[in-house]
């Protein structure tokens, strides 16, 4: 249902172009938990973190079994494709996904990689994942009201400061 609604939603977008393929680290299979669409937003492999919840018990996932495949092999598989960004919200499996691109991010023109960032998760997936991109040579930036990049040296210090429980953030090559 979450990407009938992305497909939809992109639909008059020429430069995107939904692929409907769970990723990860390696080609595998994945149990995947789909929430009612209200919920959504918390689709994730570990709903764990979810079950302290008050809306949790009335509102139950779907455990859905699902093909997972590394996003190098995908791309290997389409030589016609090269995503010049690929955006990231998979709800703590952000380094798994980036462990299943290593090849694709140290190509010569490597994508611009957009990814949602909690606050409050220490240990988490999202620093991670950071930490997998800075030390590939990516740097992190947010994104401004104006839409401007601003670089960022300490994402959690930045979500602390600006009272922010999520956002996206930015991670490019600069060099």
């Amino acid at each position: 249902s979450s990407f009938r609604l992305l497909a939809d939603n992109t639909r008059d977008c020429a430069n995107v172009q939904a692929i409907r393929q769970a990723v990860s680290e390696k080609n595998d299979l994945l149990t995947f938990f789909e929430f009612p669409a209200r919920y959504s937003e918390y689709n994730a492999l570990d709903v764990g973190q979810y079950v302290q919840e008050p809306w949790f018990k009335h509102y139950p996932p779907c455990e859905i079994h699902t093909p997972s495949v590394a996003l190098d092999s995908f791309l290997n598989a389409m030589p016609d494709f090269y995503p010049a960004l690929v955006k990231i919200d998979v709800e703590g499996a952000e380094d798994r996904v980036l462990s299943g691109m290593r090849q694709t991010l140290q190509e010569a023109t490597p994508p611009v990689i957009v990814m949602e960032f909690l606050a409050n998760r220490p240990a988490s997936s999202h620093e991670r994942a950071a930490a997998l991109l800075f030390g590939m040579g990516y740097s992190a930036f947010s994104i401004d009201e104006e839409g401007a990049l601003a670089p960022l040296s300490d994402i959690s210090a930045h979500l602390r400061s600006g009272g922010l429980e999520s956002e996206n953030i930015v991670f490019r090559k600069v060099g």
